[in-house]
């Protein structure tokens, strides 16, 4: 067996010690993303969770949607995974850091941007972006 794949081994095991059963058993989080010709669904699993960061105020970046958003203010959450990060942008979106905190968030899904207009004081997420992590 190569050096390189031990090496994988080893970090895939690191991954998950210390985690009980319930937790390597929990679903995966789906993330629904929305584009204008079709649609895209990704899974990733809570096995590999390794943190989130919430931040209250986020300029909007050139590739963010166009938002028409009270205030201009726009929110973001990081979830960081062992091979992905996920960037969700919305409003309203500090309630899922305590659903994420449990690892019992199960679904993220964009909405359209004229669904901006209802005032609503659920979380609504403009946005979700999933690059691969560099390690």
């Amino acid at each position: 067996m190569s050096s390189q794949l031990k090496k994988q081994i080893k970090e895939k095991r690191g991954l998950t010690e210390g985690l009980s059963a319930e937790t390597l058993n929990k679903p995966g989080l789906l993330i629904h993303k929305l584009r204008k010709t079709h649609k895209e669904v990704w899974a990733v699993s809570w096995t590999y969770f390794l943190r989130a960061q919430y931040l209250s105020y986020v300029p909007a970046s050139d590739g963010a949607p166009p938002l028409d958003l009270q205030d201009n203010r726009l929110e973001q959450i990081q979830i960081t995974f062992a091979n992905q990060i996920v960037t969700v942008r919305g409003c309203n979106l500090e309630p899922l850091m305590d659903s994420i905190a449990v690892l019992q968030l199960s679904t993220l899904r964009e909405v359209p941007a004229d669904m901006l207009e209802i005032e609503t004081p659920n979380p609504v997420i403009v946005s979700v972006d999933l690059e691969e992590r560099e390690r």
